[in-house]
């Protein structure tokens, strides 16, 4: 039967006419024959796509569940920005509707979903073999119904007591006069009354309260203290005290009820009093303070509005009164009801609550508002530290509720938006935290700004991508630090940067990965414990199992590092460590520093310990030769390799003093264990070995032929070759790519 195929759009190129460089690198991969289950069929190219056509052959079995055949031609739709994963369509028209497809604005051609990483994540790792043997693996599972797990939902088919009166904190300075009462007002009700609150803050809803109130302020003179002598128990007490301070407040509240007599529900509308009573020790003595104090008539505006005889009401009606009288006609029969004024918070009294002396005025730009950062977002904008830009671009979900700082009121709201939203309605008239709702891998002019005027860029994403972004790829002059829980949620680890940034946070994550396979007591640090959650349908879905109890402690933790950091100008690799009672153990941990070597557009990190080793190796050998593996991490969307560490020369090697052969014994088994330890971020990268004294550091013919060797295994990978001579003075050559 003849297979029907989609037609592609665009027109053929030959492979080095491909304007992508993944595009060329999965062509020549497949042109080299080094996979021998694919084989290129053709390169194409429209106005906006590369694409690269290839004729793919998984294992299928006799029965497949699946409709998948012995040979499946599929087209890698390449993006030129780089921004989007490198999709595979399978072309036969054919093609079964099959688990792990991605929704596309198109049903055809089928896009097959072959990661469940985010594509940022993935460009660290990609390589065309390994895109390849995951596309081959793909297609054989899916033939087999073995891809989808047992444990994810099916996909879709379709796509008297006084009363408290928290006040604007101006009103209790005495350095300012005649105070603004272009404020709003707040009742909030409760079993025991209500409690007034008094804001000049934009950000609170009045809309909700259960009473509107309208505020009066009222400034008096300064007088010796001692003035009122007792509780006035109504307002034409509290006129006749006031007039003792040369304070009209019957020609105030005259002028005011003329500004609000056209307010609607005049008759379910309350005032609240605002005095504020400068006072001083002698007649003469400069004022020491102001006195606040707050009452609230038991009358409406309409009964004020009576009681100084500029309205009357008749039989439901309210009308204004011509020729009103300058008495308080009623106010005998207006009680008052006496308020317990409170200051709302500011961040300096946010500071001196926390028993910080002063309130730290760093700039803090903070990537991720997930968990741990929103806690500890919110413990620093507690106890006044910092202003804060907060960059996050994803939204609350109901799973978040299990950990995150935000409530409920916030769910399907951007969490940056949320978390400024709920840190600024804190304070009075001062507002810490800016949210810029983007993904930081792709930042907006708000992210340029803030990062000019950064002290600190603070990362709490969590994610390595973002970690070495704010690493390597944002232009800020401010050092940058990194806080995240391992994957079992019992550590908390913080890397931070030296105020010179000579310790760059990327090479602050291999010191930290260097101890990670050095240190018994993190041997199950990056192990991950529990199973994690699906809380939706796709790949992604998945959050971890954390006790809150045990972030609560760790985030506690984290906001004083973050204090501390800010205190210290060095680097830092701290690792906190929880017991099943919440006991902490705190590891301190050695930072390196890394030499620099430059091979085209390749850029070797070396650890100077890893250096030290190797020379050190060498001489405890000497006359004869030595060597082993390198071990260190890529980063292959910067073209970086770091060198981390060194595993010596195996039982097995035969060491002379002009010939050194690497022997095998235990090798593998310690390289599976290093990327066991660290989740695979440290690996087998090449290989040294030494030369004896007077002998240089120059290349041999042996040594080209180990250099041949090391390249035939590590390009499967699509790897370059790396390779290492220790000679004399602690002197090491390096090789990458190719010897000259």
């Amino acid at each position: 039967m003849e297979i029907l195929y989609w037609e592609m759009l665009g027109e053929p190129i030959p492979p080095d006419s491909l304007r992508t460089m993944k595009a060329r690198e999965l062509s020549n991969l497949i042109t080299s024959g080094t996979l021998p289950y694919v084989s290129l069929i053709a390169t194409q190219r429209d106005d906006r796509h590369d694409y690269v056509v290839i004729d793919v052959e998984p294992e299928v079995p006799q029965r497949p569940v699946y409709d998948i055949r012995v040979t499946e031609r599929i087209a890698i739709r390449f993006d030129p920005e780089d921004n989007v994963s490198p999709e595979p369509l399978a072309l036969r028209q054919d093609f079964p509707l099959v688990p792990h497809l991605n929704f596309s604005a198109e049903e055809f051609p089928r896009s097959l979903c072959l990661f469940e990483e985010v594509y940022s994540e993935q460009k660290i790792h990609w390589t065309a073999a390994r895109f390849v043997r995951q596309l081959h693996n793909w297609l054989s599972q899916t033939a087999k119904d073995e891809l989808h797990q047992p444990d994810q939902p099916l996909e879709q088919f379709l796509v008297g007591v006084f009363q408290h009166a928290i006040l604007p904190p101006d009103i209790f300075n005495a350095d300012i006069e005649n105070v603004a009462d272009d404020i709003s007002v707040t009742a909030a009700d409760h079993p025991n009354g209500y409690t007034l609150i008094v804001s000049r803050n934009a950000n609170r809803d009045i809309s909700n309260s259960a009473r509107p109130f309208r505020a009066l302020v009222l400034e008096a003179q300064p007088r010796t203290h001692g003035v009122i002598r007792h509780r006035p128990s109504s307002l034409a007490e509290l006129h006749d005290y006031l007039s003792e301070v040369d304070c009209d407040l019957e020609g105030k509240l005259r002028t005011k009820l003329e500004h609000w007599k056209d307010l609607k529900n005049q008759d379910g509308t309350g005032v609240i009093i605002v005095v504020r009573l400068p006072k001083r020790r002698h007649d003469k003595s400069p004022v020491e303070n102001v006195e606040v104090l707050a009452f609230v008539p038991v009358a409406s505006l309409q009964k004020l509005g009576e009681a100084l005889g500029l309205m009357a009401s008749h039989e439901g009606y309210t009308v204004a009164l011509l020729g009103q009288t300058n008495t308080l006609s009623r106010a005998d029969n207006v009680p008052l009801i006496l308020l317990n004024p409170t200051p709302a918070l500011t961040l300096s009294s946010a500071a001196a609550l926390n028993n910080y002396h002063s309130r730290c005025e760093y700039h803090v730009v903070a990537v991720g508002a997930g968990a741990l950062g929103s806690q500890i977002i919110m413990n620093l904008v507690r106890s006044g530290f910092g202003n804060w830009t907060i960059i996050d671009n994803d939204i609350l979900l109901p799973h978040n509720l299990a950990r995150h700082q935000l409530m409920g009121s916030a769910l399907g709201f951007p969490k940056a938006e949320s978390l400024a939203y709920e840190a600024n309605l804190m304070f009075e008239g001062e507002y810490p935290v800016v949210p810029v709702v983007t993904d930081i891998l792709k930042p907006s002019d708000e992210v340029f700004k803030a990062l000019s005027t950064a002290t600190l860029i603070a990362d709490f994403s969590a994610s390595v991508t973002v970690a070495r972004h704010i690493s390597l790829g944002m232009k800020a002059e401010a050092r940058r630090i990194s806080l995240f829980l391992n994957p079992s949620g019992t550590d908390l680890v913080l890397l931070a940067e030296d105020v010179e940034r000579d310790h760059r946070l990327d090479q602050l994550e291999m010191s930290y990965y260097r101890e990670v396979i050095r240190r018994p007591e993190l041997v199950s640090h990056l192990h991950r414990g529990g199973k994690p959650l699906r809380y939706a349908r796709s790949c992604r879905d998945v959050s971890s199992q954390i006790p809150q109890d045990t972030l609560s402690v760790l985030a506690g933790i984290g906001s004083r590092a973050v204090r501390h950091v800010s205190e210290s100008s060095t680097a830092q690799i701290s690792i906190w460590q929880t017991g099943e009672d919440l006991s902490v153990t705190k590891l301190l941990l050695q930072p390196s520093e890394f030499s620099k070597e430059t091979f085209g557009e390749w850029t070797l990190w070396i650890d100077k310990s890893a250096h030290l080793t190797l020379s050190d190796l060498r001489c405890s050998k000497l006359p004869n030769e030595t060597g082993g593996v390198l071990i260190g991490s890529y980063d292959l969307q910067r073209k970086f390799i770091y060198v981390v560490d060194t595993l010596p020369s195996p039982p097995d090697s035969e060491e002379w003093p002009t010939l050194y052969i690497r022997g095998s014994e235990g090798i593998k088994d310690e390289v599976q264990r290093i990327e066991r330890l660290t989740n695979g971020m440290l690996t087998y990268i090449g290989e040294w070995h030494s030369h004896p004294e007077g002998c240089g550091t120059q290349p041999s013919d042996d040594d080209r032929t180990l250099f041949a060797w090391i390249k035939d295994h590590l390009m499967m990978d699509g790897l370059p070759p790396l390779m290492a001579i220790a000679g004399e003075g602690a002197q090491i050559q390096w090789f990458l790519s190719e010897i000259p």
